[in-house]
Parts: C-alpha cells; sequence; structure tokens
C-alpha cells in the first residue's frame, strides 16, 4: 500500500533478483529501464499484421472479456479480483486513454489508437541497435539473434532451443479465455439467480403440497 515512483519500482525489482520484465505494467517503465540499465536490449512484441484493429479486436475477446465478467457477483466482491479490476483500468484509461461504457467494455477505436501509438512511442525512444520488432508468428531465430550477445547462459538456451525445433509457445488463446469467460459466467449466473430459482420452487412445492392436502380433506357426499 502506498505510493512508490517509477525509480522505486526499478530499484524493488533490481533487490528482489528480476533481471527482465514483461508485459503491462512492467513495460510502461521501459525509459526507466534503460536508464538505470544502459546495456538492456527491448523487445517491442507486435501483431503479425501490425494492425491496431486487429489487436482491439483481440484484446475486447479475451482479456476484455474476462474484465467485464468479473463485475458480476460474486467476483466483484472478492477483494484480489477488485484490485485486479483496478489496475486493469488504470492501465487502459491511464496509459491508453481508452474509455469504458456502463459495461465496462472498452471502446475498440480507442484500443487500436492505444495500440498505434504505444509502437510509434516505443520505436521513437529506443535506439534501433537495442530494439527488436518482434512478431511470435517469426519464431524463435530473431528472438534469439537478438538476445544471444547478452550472455552465455542466453545464448546457449537459444542453441538448445533452435536445435531442437521446438515451436514458439501460444497462450492466452481466445478460445482459452472463452472458455474460462463462460465458466465464470455459469458461476455467475448461478450466484445471481439461484436463490429467485430456489424460491419459486420452494413456492411451488408448497402450494402444491397445500393443494394436495385441501383436496385429501374433501369427502364425498353420500347419496
Amino acid at each position: 500500500e502506498g505510493n512508490a515512483s517509477a525509480d522505486d519500482v526499478v530499484d524493488a525489482l533490481s533487490v528482489a533478483g528480476f533481471n527482465s520484465t514483461s508485459s503491462m505494467p512492467a513495460c510502461f517503465l521501459y525509459k526507466e529501464l534503460l536508464d538505470k540499465y544502459p546495456d538492456a536490449r527491448v523487445v517491442l512484441t507486435v501483431r503479425g499484421d501490425g494492425n491496431g484493429d486487429a489487436w482491439a479486436t483481440s484484446i475486447k475477446s479475451s482479456v476484455g472479456s474476462l474484465h467485464q465478467t468479473l463485475y458480476r457477483r460474486p467476483f466483484r466482491w472478492i477483494p484480489p479480483i477488485r484490485r485486479f479490476k483496478g489496475l486493469f483500468r488504470w492501465i487502459f484509461e491511464h496509459h491508453g486513454n481508452v474509455k469504458f461504457d456502463v459495461n465496462a467494455e472498452m471502446d475498440a477505436d480507442d484500443l487500436a489508437r492505444m495500440y498505434n501509438r504505444w509502437v510509434d512511442e516505443v520505436k521513437q525512444h529506443v535506439p534501433p541497435e537495442k530494439l527488436l520488432v518482434f512478431a511470435p508468428k517469426d519464431g524463435w531465430r530473431p528472438l534469439c539473434k537478438f538476445l544471444s550477445p547478452i550472455s552465455e547462459e542466453v545464448s546457449s538456451s537459444c542453441q538448445e532451443v533452435l536445435g531442437s525445433n521446438e515451436p514458439y509457445p501460444r497462450i492466452n488463446e481466445k478460445e482459452q479465455v472463452a472458455r474460462i469467460v463462460r465458466v465464470l459466467n455459469a458461476v455467475a449466473t448461478v450466484f445471481e439467480y439461484g436463490p429467485f430459482v430456489l424460491a419459486a420452487a420452494i413456492l411451488i412445492l408448497r402450494l402444491r403440497k397445500r393443494g394436495s392436502s385441501m383436496s385429501g380433506g374433501l369427502k364425498p357426499k353420500s347419496a
């Protein structure tokens, strides 16, 4: 809890023993990291098609969809999830100028602009010899060529992975996230509507029981 400067965060990462960072929000500190570690290298990961619109569609259908689901009960009451939602919105609103509607859905045009603006900014700020613009579809080879000079350990790992013909990993695919979202939505639906369904079922059973009791209490008249 509390406030910390960007330099404080960079120092904390070093003290904790980290020698690299990845993805958001750590990537927003790339300038401070380069100032502290001038020999560091920056990998700017881009979509293979270089299209901000495609990235926006991907974000909305993956983590964006997950973020919306977490606003449903009971998830929105869970403290760690509430903190995650706060960080998520801070990233996209503060750094990306992305607007959210009343349903926590992100604006696609804002997302596309965020992507294009970020790619242009990093390319302009990082010296070309320290920057690799990397598309995962290109596989291990350009990544290894760029990073191998850093150390013998990195070079050895690259030789091993290239020699094994191991495919470049793919994670967080849309279908995987979609399955998680479907499960979470099912849980939320049960939590939100389950009490009403249960109450209705109990009421129907009581009414049926009362109806049966009344029918059993009626005796036919003798002729």
